[in-house]
Formats: C-alpha cells, sequence, structure tokens
C-alpha cells in the first residue's frame, strides 16, 4: 500500500515500490506485466501507475513504458498492464508502482497494489515442449547421447511413461541431470489407477522432490511407490535441460 498524508505534498513527490528484475537468456516474444490496483479517497494525487524500464549490460536505458490507474477518489480494483517488446539486448528490468503527490495544499488518499505477474502474451506450444532432441555434448555415461529438453516455467518438461507391476514393492529413481544454468526441477511420480471394472483410470499423483540443477552432471535418486506409471519433469525457468539414464533400483 502507499499513502499520502492530509497537507504532505511540499512541492511534487513520489512515493513508490521498486524492483530489479533480471532478464533470462532466452526470452519468447512479448511479455505482460500485469497489476492489480485499487484507491480510496485520492485527492491532490499527480498520478498512480507503474513504469518499467528495460537495461542492457551497461545499464543503459533501452526501453521505458508507462501506464496509469485513476489518481482521483475511490475506485475498485482493476488491472494495470503493460506489453514488453522482448529485447535480447536487455539485461535487466526495473519495475516500479509509484504515487506522486502534486504541490496542492490538501493532498489524501491511499492506494493498494496486489497480484503481480509476468506471463507471455502468446503462450508457447505445450506440444513443443516434450519433444526431445539429441544433445551434442558430453553424455553422462557411456558413449551415447542424452535426451535434452527446452523448460519453460509452468510447463511439463517431459513425460517419461513406465510400466511396473501392481504387486511390486516401491523402488529408487535414480538418474543424472544436467541445465545450462542453476536452476530447480522437480520431479514428480504418478501411479496409475484402476476403475472398478479393472480398467485403467487417471493417474494419481504419488509424491514428488525438488533437485537443484546446474551445468555440472549430477545423479539424483528419489523413492517411488508401486504403481509406477510416469514420470513429470518441472522446471522453475527457463533454459535447456539435460536428462540421462533414466533407471529403477530396488
Amino acid at each position: 500500500m502507499l499513502g499520502a498524508k492530509p497537507g504532505a505534498a511540499d512541492g511534487a513527490r513520489t512515493v513508490s515500490w521498486a524492483a530489479e528484475i533480471p532478464v533470462p537468456r532466452s526470452v519468447n516474444g512479448n511479455q505482460r506485466i500485469s497489476v492489480q490496483v485499487h484507491g480510496e479517497t485520492l485527492k491532490g494525487i499527480r498520478a498512480v501507475g507503474m513504469k518499467l524500464d528495460a537495461l542492457d549490460d551497461k545499464n543503459q536505458l533501452l526501453t521505458s513504458l508507462d501506464a496509469q490507474a485513476p489518481s482521483r477518489g475511490t475506485f475498485p480494483w482493476q488491472p494495470l498492464e503493460l506489453v514488453w517488446p522482448a529485447d535480447t539486448r536487455a539485461k535487466k528490468l526495473r519495475l516500479k508502482l509509484y504515487l506522486t503527490v502534486s504541490d496542492a495544499q490538501d493532498t489524501a488518499g491511499r492506494v493498494w497494489f496486489d497480484d503481480l505477474k509476468i506471463e507471455p502474451v502468446d503462450p508457447p506450444d505445450a506440444g513443443s515442449l516434450a519433444f526431445p532432441t539429441a544433445d551434442e555434448g558430453r553424455p553422462a555415461f557411456g558413449g551415447r547421447r542424452s535426451a535434452r529438453w527446452t523448460a519453460r516455467p509452468g510447463w511439463d518438461l517431459v513425460s517419461v511413461p513406465f510400466r511396473t507391476a501392481e504387486k511390486k514393492s516401491g523402488a529408487t529413481l535414480k538418474l543424472a541431470i544436467r541445465a545450462e544454468r542453476p536452476m530447480d526441477v522437480t520431479i514428480e511420480w504418478r501411479k496409475g489407477l484402476t476403475n472398478g471394472k479393472g480398467r485403467g483410470a487417471e493417474d494419481a499423483i504419488g509424491g514428488e522432490r525438488a533437485f537443484a540443477v546446474n551445468e555440472t552432471w549430477r545423479v539424483v535418486e528419489m523413492p517411488v511407490g508401486p504403481g509406477l506409471s510416469q514420470l513429470v519433469f518441472r522446471s522453475s525457468q527457463e533454459g535447456i535441460v539435460w536428462i540421462d539414464e533414466i533407471d529403477l533400483v530396488e
């Protein structure tokens, strides 16, 4: 919440919340920055809004965008949006939510901001995210190549089907994994269910575990229960993830 006290203005001044956000190495398409804003009894306020600056590796300004909300009276929660055209030169985004008080003698009011989001204007096709390609780099084990996937937050990286005996006891999942940059990769295992007629039903989540992954191959292990039918991988950020030598150890 940002607020202005009655009679607080002595020349125009701005109260703001600001943050700097690093830009991922690979950004696909335009990005929508949105926030919900609500104002209460605003008086003597010059501007209420959201500002976004895109900066290069030398901290030079590339793009500056600004969106403003009502600055008088009381208004209900409403969206405030900016669309940033992705620029490969940008290394960080500087975001500011602000309230600027005018030089009027009688000033008052409060502004709330909530539910800040940054998301692609056109989300990628989910089907394209689960298609493996051969990696030309060094594999984890042996002379063969590893499977490589492009990861994006909020999307399943890849789903790996399994078929195990229903009465088989739990086992330990073991695999090798690395990524082009540090990130967290969550592995979720699912178990197949059957309905009352013995037919397959929708899989249920059996458990999950997150692992810190970086540029170096590491072997990870996690327990999985009986009836394992599928593994689902998810990542915390965009990038390339390599997975090799998936195995179940009793």
